[in-house]
């Protein structure tokens, strides 16, 4: 099957596509597409014996194995008539599913998810996928074997009689290509899929639909109709994990070997395709001066990296003993390498003798792959370059863009620094020797620079075959989303993490509860002069501590804000101490976004470097609930174009995020988002107020002993079975943020740090609106439907009140457009007893509220903000 299909006329233009858009009303029934599909040729063997298909739409089945769709990204499904080897393939957004793939047609989606094109479109193309969702095994039961016992796959589908298709949905969409196509070859060689079905952008088939190949028909012509056999929606998959489960003695080698080591060890074996040996000549494994040295006998031990002890070929001119001599290979100290010999005639013989004398040249000395300009081999020669800066152990894919762990010269912090077309020409041409060829020089291949078409495509390029994939940087020992604790420094390839830490550093105490104790007690130690509203206040500032953390491990997790009711409190203080759990540096602060516009642009410039912190310091404002920030929160990923650049990017949104300011905090959908720490002096001028410590110097003194504090308490909660205390479920939160978070801290005595969320939802000022504005409404007219030229017209006293205090309405008429939008986004929402509804109506846009479950009540107003008070404390120092 093709891996270039475009998307045809009638879909170019741009397109959203979501998991939750597949889960939209559908036209008939998951029985009815059963009973609606043309007469099947012969009865499959799937499952048990003789049992019918299970019924399911291929709307709802997509909806399952792209649950995990990244953001921006496409699932694409294809429709045939006919014998589907005839033709090609036209991609469809699978939102269209239902439309484009009808029961009689051969229908089939990709195993990828798709970015979509500049003009709109999708291309099922390798260059731009965005990920793969699920390993599919083909052929079961004919051409391929059975998986192990044990192996549960998503779902069993029969494709023709005795032949099936097994699905594994994966439940962390890979972005590896290298990782995906060895899974693919170690199955394939393993004999549990057909070899010739392979592929990033793969096709196969859809529960719905029939197979029209002329040999699976029955003797009245009919097709062979696809059956669903087996159905297991929950099972999810990590594919290492999975392809160790399927393949668990890898003793017989695949067709393409995924061969360990560095890219150069595996250029070296021939074993990566795609590179042409006429483009590409790699280094040699050993440098060939060392080589050539051991060979005469001459060498003697390497002291140390790069510096070889050896006996000088110009010995027999030595008037004494043997005084030894050294060859260098090229490094800072020594750029071009070096030969020096210990005896008196050390200043006639140069490295230049040393090469002569064994006929090598400079170029041996370096010892660096060579990339040679050849025509028609631009595809080689920009895999080779991918290769050997994969092979610096610096360069590695996030987001699109090609990129190098770096430290910020002005914040102190380690993060990503995305490459440009200078950064990559300087790498390359340290990295390779570039030649092109020239007849006129005795050895026809000269030297030249990394050719720019080549930097010119690899800036270009959405995906990359050979460079690691890289979703963030771990700045401290990590508790992996798989239960590992990771303390090795450099790339992780599981995790997909550059661990840019010392593990020995970070000591832990044995993880028992009382050392778990005494952790906590150090921890809290560090707030004991903040004046915080609440103890509960003072745990939701642990959990902040916690959270950064063990940030790069938990996946989604809230925001934290920290409020007060005028300046000085310590607010600032308090968000740098905890953002030092999270790295070393000073985090950089920002200005909260004032547009939507402005919030997608700051937050996707920010996350292309993975910062360990988004600072929002001294807010004048409320969060405000922009599509960008809730993303932030929720979502492990964001897509958006790059500003100045015509490159989308992908982003990972694995960062501590918090906020800062007086009397402000989250508002709409962040109140479920957004944690807040309230700070409270009573004092009517708390910069004044004079303390003793210094947290954030204690902090930046010991930091590897804090965080192996809060490393220590999580493992001790671990280590005691994981108790889980009665506390309130969290929707967006409840996986690992809660486990290692909340519950640790509720497991030693302290308030649940997440309460305040509920709170906040409860005292939201956009619910109290919402809430006036159904009370007044349903006082006034009851459950009569209304337009809203009529509502706005007739509004009187508490009504026209409620409709004034609307957050869109900034003083002046009420504007019906607006009205009407903010009417659609709170449909059904049920406030205090009543819900907005969409009534029948002669006239357009009618709208009434009803009852929901009893009688209504009105929703209160939100709680008052914390008072100042006049009590002034006097110590050793000013938190101001």
């Amino acid at each position: 099957m093709a891996d270039d299909q475009t998307l045809p006329n009638d879909n170019a233009h741009p397109v959203t596509s979501r998991a939750a858009h597949l889960r939209a009303p559908k036209t008939r029934s998951p029985q009815a597409a059963v009973d609606q599909a043309p007469e099947a040729g012969r009865a499959g063997k799937g499952g048990e014996a003789g049992a019918p298909p299970i019924a399911l739409t291929n709307s709802d089945f997509l909806a399952v194995v792209f649950r995990h769709l990244p953001d921006g990204a496409h699932a694409a499904v294809a429709a045939k008539a006919g014998d589907p080897g005839q033709g090609g393939w036209q991609p469809h957004d699978a939102v269209r599913v239902e439309a484009v793939c009808e029961a009689g047609l051969n229908n089939y989606f990709n195993c990828s998810s798709f970015h979509a094109a500049a003009d709109g479109s999708i291309k099922a193309r390798k260059d731009c996928a965005a990920a793969y969702h699920a390993l599919v095994l083909d052929d079961v039961g004919t051409k391929a074997g059975q998986p192990p016992i044990g192996v549960t796959p998503t779902w069993a589908l029969e494709t023709s009689e005795g032949n099936f298709q097994l699905g594994f949905v994966l439940a962390q969409p890979e972005t590896s290509s290298e990782l995906i196509e060895d899974a693919q070859q170690a199955v394939a060689g393993a004999g549990l899929c057909d070899a010739g079905a392979l592929g990033l952008a793969r096709w196969v088939r859809l529960p719905n639909g029939v197979n029209g190949k002329a040999k699976h028909r029955d003797e009245r012509g009919s097709p062979f109709q696809c059956r669903l056999t087996e159905w297991n929606p929950d099972v999810e998959y990590d594919l290492e994990d999975l392809v160790d489960r399927l393949v668990p003695d890898r003793t017989t080698q695949p067709a393409r070997v995924p061969v360990a080591g560095s890219p150069r060890q595996r250029l070296a074996r021939n074993a990566v395709p795609g590179i042409s040996p006429e483009v590409f000549i790699p280094a040699s494994p050993e440098n060939p001066v060392v080589a050539a040295l051991k060979t005469a006998g001459l060498h003697k031990t390497e002291k140390e990296p790069g510096k070889h002890d050896i006996t000088c070929p110009w010995v027999a001119e030595h008037t004494g003993p043997d005084n030894g001599a050294c060859f260098f290979e090229p490094s800072r100290a020594h750029p071009l390498g070096g030969f020096k010999c210990h005896h008196s005639h050390s200043d006639r013989y140069k490295l230049k003798d040393l090469l002569e004398l064994f006929e090598l040249n400079r170029s041996d000395v370096r010892n660096r792959p060579r990339i040679r300009t050849v025509e028609g081999e631009l595809e080689s020669m920009v895999n080779a370059a991918q290769l050997v800066l994969a092979d610096t152990g610096q360069y590695f894919q996030a987001g699109g863009l090609i990129v190098k762990v770096g430290t910020d010269p002005v914040t102190g912090g380690v993060g990503l620094v995305p490459q440009t077309d200078a950064d990559l020409t300087l790498a390359l041409s340290g990295a390779a020797e570039w030649e092109r060829y020239d007849k006129s020089s005795p050895q026809n291949w000269v030297r030249t620079n990394p050719q720019p078409n080549v930097i010119r495509l690899l800036l270009q390029m959405q995906t990359y075959d050979h460079l690691p994939a890289l979703r963030g940087i771990a700045r401290q020992p990590m508790l992996g989303r798989d239960g590992r604790l990771v303390t090795a420094s450099g790339y992780d390839p599981r995790s997909q993490l550059y661990c840019a830490f010392e593990g020995a550093a970070f000591k832990r105490a044995e993880p028992t509860e009382a050392n778990a104790r005494a952790a906590l007690g150090r921890l809290s130690e560090l707030l004991r002069e903040f004046r915080f509203a609440t103890p509960r206040d003072k745990a939701t500032a642990l959990a902040a501590m916690f959270t950064a953390a063990l940030r790069p491990g938990l996946g989604r997790a809230p925001a934290f804000h920290i409020r007060a009711p005028s300046p000085g409190s310590g607010k600032s203080l308090l968000s740098d101490v905890i953002a030092r759990f999270a790295g070393a540096g000073h985090p950089a602060k920002v200005s909260y976004p004032r547009s939507e516009e402005e919030a997608t642009k700051v937050l996707l410039a920010a996350l292309i470097e993975a910062p360990a912190v988004i600072d929002f310091d001294d807010m004048a404002l409320d969060w405000r609930p922009f599509g960008a920030v809730n993303r932030l929160l929720t979502s492990p990923t964001m897509t958006d174009r790059i500003l100045g650049v015509s490159k989308m990017a992908t982003v990972s949104t694995d960062v501590l995020v918090l906020g800062s300011g007086n009397n402000t905090g989250p508002t709409g959908d962040l109140c479920r988002r957004v944690v807040v720490i309230d700070l409270d002096t009573g004092d009517e001028s708390p910069v004044t107020i004079r303390y003793e410590g210094d947290p954030l110097a204690a902090v930046e003194a010991n930091r590897e002993a804090y965080v192996a504090d809060v490393l220590t308490v999580v493992e001790a909660w671990l280590a005691a079975g994981s108790p889980k205390s009665d506390i309130s479920p969290l929707a967006s939160y409840g996986g690992r943020w809660s486990e290692l978070c909340r519950q640790p801290l509720v497991w030693l005595g302290l308030d649940d740090p997440a309460e305040g969320l509920i709170e906040q939802l409860r005292d939201d000022p956009d619910v109290v609106a919402l809430g006036r504005l159904l009370h007044a409404w349903h006082a006034r007219l009851a459950s009569k439907p209304v337009t809203l030229r009529v509502l706005v017209a007739d509004a009187e006293g508490d009504l026209l009140e409620a409709l004034e205090d609307l957050p869109f309405v900034e003083g002046g008429p009420v504007n019906k457009m607006k009205l009407g939008h903010y009417l659609k986004r709170n449909c059904g929402r049920p406030v205090g007893g009543l819900r907005l509804e969409k009534a029948e109506s002669r006239e357009r846009n009618a709208w009434r509220v009803v009852e929901v479950g009893g009688s209504a009540t009105l929703v209160p107003p939100p709680s008052p903000g914390l008072p100042a008070s006049n009590s002034p404390r006097e110590g050793q120092r000013s938190f101001d």
